[in-house]
């Protein structure tokens, strides 16, 4: 064998940390996409209300919670379906924790981040030569400790990530991810810019 490949799950937080110019821009703690059960109304009604809710923030309106094969086999596995009334307070997860098939629902993160992650965030980057923009999604069992005495993980790095979950956070603050893309790689020369004939 020429290569191995270990897996290992850990309970642990999603972290995005956008990564431009060496600088690490903002930070999303991303949490998977849920209902809350109200005790009267069914899953189906739920997923109603949720995509209600979700059509007032511009990047969640392109993400909308679509009934289909995976998200029905994912409540059969937890013994419900679409007119399942679930209990008061009762949280029913609709994606996986680590592939946010919906997007989750981003908070952002200034604040509640350690600044080693933002560190780690950018050595990520930086270990692939030449990349000058990319999105590290992290694993961190503890986001506002540091990095050392706890577990944690690189788990992707999007070098094409959607920067409109930074511009329109479900909460917190909005970060001016494409603006500061323009200012830092565009504008300071850093990108080479190439005349392509049709």
């Amino acid at each position: 064998a020429s290569q191995v490949s270990i897996e290992e799950y850990f309970d642990a937080w999603n972290v995005f940390v956008a990564v431009v110019a060496g600088k690490a821009i903002g930070a999303l703690i991303v949490e998977p996409l849920s209902l809350c059960g109200d005790g009267v109304s069914t899953i189906k009604k739920l997923i109603e209300k949720k995509n209600r809710e979700r059509a007032q923030n511009p990047w969640y309106r392109e993400n909308p919670i679509v009934i289909k094969g995976d998200l029905k086999r994912r409540l059969k596995l937890i013994g419900m379906n679409l007119d399942t009334v679930p209990g008061s307070g009762e949280k029913i997860l609709l994606e996986s924790a680590v592939g946010l098939e919906y997007g989750g629902e981003t908070i952002n993160a200034a604040g509640l981040l350690h600044e080693d992650f933002m560190k780690k965030a950018v050595e990520a980057v930086g270990a692939i030569p030449g990349l000058e923009f990319a999105v590290v999604q992290m694993l961190i069992s503890h986001p506002g400790l540091p990095a050392d005495g706890q577990r944690w993980a690189v788990y992707r790095l999007d070098t094409r990530p959607d920067v409109a979950m930074f511009h329109f956070p479900g909460r917190g603050e909005p970060v001016n991810l494409a603006g500061r893309v323009v200012e830092d790689l565009c504008l300071a020369g850093r990108i080479r810019w190439m005349d392509v004939q049709r």
